[in-house]
């Protein structure tokens, strides 16, 4: 029986037909109502909605009785029936990084902007608009969509002068304005960001970011992935629809922002974009199913040029996409590469991009390069954790020692709301500083912190930074496994290279979460190895710095082919060694766990999510 429920949020209000008996979250998620950070299967308490029903145990178990009392439910398990009404709280606006460490490079865009006066055809010379384009120009062929050559009669009659967008002498593109400008896009899995560049002056004009529109799905590659193949049909269709609408919206975002300081704005002449290969495969209508399950085999890691409109892209641009070089290592590590020279190194490097898969690069120095992809879940960008958060204002984004215990600070220094995962890295390194968390990771107290140790509803240890944002031991638990899954790939990739720790020069991490990483805190809680501490370079959006690079650096595009010919993939869930390091990394390095009690567990499919597979173990083991 269908029934019919009235959602209110701060856009506006929603009559919304749903089949009865169905968890709300599921009709808010296909309506992209609500973001699912655990793609609605009930685990992360994270779905708030308020409304009326009667809560369920699950609900009283999970929310504050002052939460319940204000009508706070969770979507997961409020269910669709006659006469609902429900309101949303606002969602806070997510920080996306998008400044970005720079270097000079040999400025050279893919596409050329021409100044050319038109030819008229005559009754004597009868040449077809396309060959006066050609000759007008001076150009060898063309890359017209037709509808580009169904306005070019128009074009051509109506200006005695135009611009045309040359590839390599190929015409691929005409105007009337001398606008030339390259709008790049990285797609995160939790952010994107786009940065709109003057191709004549070489300045970057605008910068905007936004949370993924594609959160609604799940806040995990594999939960989209999942909604992809699940989602009957419309799956694929429904997750490029939104990824292609917020490309739009941010593009004409970027423009009303020119305008607004008097600029005179148009439509990009490139656009160029990358991602993981989940991301890019999105966006392009691709199945992603055979991403989420052994072998990993993705349709194409190639880069791909097209037409905008073939992307359903509202533009006349050409549309560059970056190649990846794995199922999880994808374009936006290759372009965090270009941004980190890493072509130009000459001493062995390191480069990680924290995530929910954690990609991590090592280069010999040699030009030769060895990838993995480590599945760290999303407790680093807080979507797991008991008042964990992404980077909104609010969010307790570092935690210091003071002589009074600690402090801390908030983005936008408003009201502390929840804890984002650079602030998580540093409570744990606190922690451990104090005395009051061992280094198998139980919070017991005893320390100089343990006045703020308390016992939550079900037992459970609590560390209080305020009176509502806390760091249990369940979420200690969820960040010991994230971090011994990166180290376990760096040590892994360290070992296969032959290469000893103090031997790297370089270490760089990108990213928002990298950007945040207090190094001393890293090393402390183990993340990092301690001989790295010093020779960390953060290089901020890397990966957004890249795309521009690939779009206007002379030879970029060699470059990116050959890092890519270079690098060798490590697949970590069929490495021997992995599974050891992992469990080995497990521990905090304060202090030594005897080895008796660190025995190593059946090998597993580790690529997707890593508690699913070690959780259960790990108490038995620390």
């Amino acid at each position: 029986m269908l029934v019919e429920i009235k959602v209110t949020n701060d856009k506006g209000e929603y009559l919304i037909e749903a089949e009865a008996g169905v968890p709300i979250s599921k009709v808010l998620r296909e309506h992209q109502l609500l973001e699912l950070p655990c793609g609605g299967s009930g685990t992360c308490g994270k779905c708030l909605i308020y409304t009326d029903t009667i809560p369920t145990a699950e609900e009283c178990k999970r929310l504050a009785p002052a939460a319940i009392e204000s009508g706070l439910r969770l979507a997961c398990y409020t269910l669709a029936q006659k006469s609902l009404c429900l309101s949303i709280p606002p969602q806070a606006k997510t920080k996306v990084l998008t400044a970005f460490a720079n270097t000079s490079y040999d400025f050279l865009p893919l596409i050329e902007l021409k100044e050319f006066a038109i030819k008229k055809s005559t009754i004597e010379n009868q040449k077809t608009d396309v060959q006066n384009l050609l000759e007008s120009c001076s150009a060898r062929s063309y890359q017209l969509t037709l509808e580009q050559q169904a306005g070019l009669p128009s074009f051509l009659r109506s200006n005695e002068t135009g611009y045309a967008l040359l590839k390599e002498g190929i015409v691929c593109g005409f105007r009337t304005n001398c606008q030339h400008t390259l709008l790049a896009v990285d797609i995160g899995t939790t952010t994107v960001a786009a940065m709109i560049m003057d191709l004549t002056s070489e300045a970057v004009l605008e910068v905007y970011g936004e949370q993924n529109d594609q959160g609604v799905f799940g806040a995990d590659v594999i939960s989209r992935i999942e909604h992809s193949t699940g989602g009957g049909a419309d799956g694929i269709a429904q997750i490029q629809a939104t990824i292609v609408r917020q490309i739009n919206r941010i593009k004409d975002t970027l423009i009303s922002m020119l305008s607004a300081r008097g600029m005179e704005a148009a439509d990009p002449t490139v656009i160029a974009i990358t991602g993981n290969t989940s991301m890019i495969h999105f966006l392009c209508g691709f199945p992603a199913e055979h991403i989420g399950k052994a072998p990993f085999i993705p349709v194409t890691l190639d880069s791909l040029e097209c037409h905008a409109s073939e992307l359903k892209i509202d533009s006349q641009a050409s549309v560059y996409l970056m190649p990846g070089i794995s199922a999880y290592v994808g374009g936006d590590i290759v372009a965090s590469l270009l941004a980190a020279d890493a072509h130009k190194q000459k001493e062995p490097f390191i480069l990680v991009d924290f995530g929910t898969n954690a990609e991590i690069v090592l280069g010999d120095g040699k030009n030769t390069y060895s990838a993995c992809s480590t599945a760290a879940g999303p407790c680093f960008e807080g979507a797991t954790l008991s008042c964990g958060m992404v980077a909104q204002p609010g969010a307790i984004d570092t935690i210091f020692k003071t002589k009074d215990g600690f402090s801390y600070t908030t983005i936008d220094k408003e009201k502390p709301a929840g804890l984002c995962g650079s602030a998580v890295i540093d409570c744990i390194s606190l922690l451990l500083k104090s005395g009051d968390l061992d280094a198998g990771g139980r919070l017991e107290g005893g320390g100089e912190l343990s006045d703020f140790i308390s016992r939550g509803e079900n037992g459970q240890a609590l560390f209080s930074i305020t009176s509502d944002v806390f760091l249990s031991q369940g979420d200690i638990r969820k960040i010991q496994l994230a971090k011994a899954a990166v180290r376990a790939g760096i040590e892994t990739l360290l070992q296969e290279s032959g290469i000893a720790p103090e031997e790297i020069a370089n270490l760089f991490l990108a990213g928002g979460f990298g950007n945040a990483l207090n190094p001393e805190s890293a090393v402390r809680a183990g993340l990092v190895p301690a001989q790295m501490e010093h020779v960390i370079r953060v290089l901020g959006n890397a990966a957004g710095c890249g795309v521009i690079r690939y779009a206007t650096e002379k030879d970029a595009r060699s470059i990116v082919t050959h890092i890519k010919a270079c690098t060798q993939y490590i697949e970590l869930s069929t490495h021997s060694g992995f599974t050891d390091e992992f469990i080995n990394q497990m521990v905090f390095p304060e202090q030594e766990k005897k080895a008796e009690f660190l025995q190593p567990l059946p090998h597993r499919d580790m690529q997707k999510i890593p508690e699913k597979v070690f959780e259960s173990a790990l108490d038995e083991i620390l």
